[in-house]
């Protein structure tokens, strides 16, 4: 079984930036600048928490963390869970997991735990593959979904339906990019036409942001070029793109066009901010910020200018990878 711990490595870069003594001190956690104060957007945000021991997927209000507001648990299991990612009418979640064969596949469940085990209910695993299947995110119609995978030999993008396992059986993952460089952290546009991704397939061999036709057809399109890494894109409602660049030492948030203009580094904290994830109404961004060296990842919200920063999650642990979606669509009946 071929098993890459993907995101060790990254949290081992994140710390390694801070500890070369690169990144300011203190996170001025929870504050705001006189008079501003973060729109509110509807929705609830899923993310991945070590809190109670292990990885564990939560999701939470957009409001503070508090002993009136806490994250609900939906996935209660020994093995890791992680990279969730809600469906756009806001039901479902898609999220990475080891808990069978110890091999990293994809797995579908509700966004909400009815019966109070203490996991989604409707779990469902996607993908059945020997190699690592990591970062899902959902297509705009729901009926897909775009991750990355090494199961040929390094990381490609990949596309699958929505569907039970049998049914993917006659409908196999469809592999869009195919290059020996690493291809990860994939998102659909706005209207499903597109694709983000990062690449180190450059030849200065850092990170850059391209994206490509969602069906793979075509050549991708370089969006940034820079000496240092742009890593995790995702699409705005409006088809900009924000995502994270290392310049400076430490990672910080920026917003560019869908064409690779007008790139904006936006404030955020003081910190190391990582994995933007727009808010359905495009209004504000959630990400995770790293204080210092030795501190461990919280949500944080900002407006969409980078101004208003919160900090949400509050708990001990580490709290990363956010996903904002709106509140639960109830289904229509016939």
């Amino acid at each position: 079984m071929t098993k890459i711990n993907y995101f060790g490595a990254l949290a081992t870069i994140l710390v390694a930036a801070l500890a070369a003594g690169l990144l300011m001190a203190l996170v001025i956690a929870g504050t705001k600048p006189a008079g501003a104060q973060a729109a509110p957007s509807n929705g609830k945000i899923a993310f991945k928490s070590d809190r109670a021991g292990n990885q564990e997927i939560y999701v939470m209000n957009t409001a503070l963390e508090d002993n009136t507001n806490q994250p609900q648990r939906l996935t209660t299991d020994p093995a890791l869970d992680f990279s969730p990612d809600i469906s756009p009418d806001g039901n479902r979640i898609v999220f990475m997991s080891d808990r069978e064969d110890d091999n990293e596949d994809i797995y579908i469940m509700d966004t909400q735990d009815i019966d109070n085990d203490g996991n989604g209910d409707n779990l469902v695993r996607l993908t059945n593959h020997p190699a690592t299947d990591l970062r899902p995110t959902f297509s705009p119609d729901r009926t897909r979904i775009v991750f990355e995978s090494y199961r040929d030999g390094n990381y490609e993008i990949y596309t699958m339906l929505v569907a039970a396992p049998e049914d993917n059986i006659t409908n196999p993952p469809q592999r869009l990019t195919s290059n020996p460089a690493t291809d990860y952290a994939p998102d659909f546009s706005p209207d499903g036409t597109r694709i983000a991704f990062s690449s180190n397939r450059n030849r200065d061999g850092d990170y850059e942001i391209y994206t490509m036709n969602s069906d793979g057809t075509g050549r991708p399109t370089r969006l940034t070029n820079n000496s240092t890494s742009d890593r995790v894109p995702d699409y705005a409602p409006d088809g900009r793109i924000a995502f994270s660049n290392n310049g400076g030492g430490k990672y910080k948030i920026f917003v560019m066009n869908a064409d690779g203009s007008r790139k904006t580094r936006l404030p955020g904290t003081s910190g190391s901010d990582y994995g933007p994830d727009f808010s359905p109404d495009g209004t504000q961004i959630a990400f995770y910020s790293y204080p210092t060296s030795t501190a461990t990842g919280d949500i944080y919200t900002m407006n969409a200018n980078g101004k208003a920063t919160t900090r949400l999650t509050t708990a001990r642990g580490e709290d990363t990878l956010p996903s904002w979606g709106p509140v639960p669509v109830a289904p229509t009946t016939p």
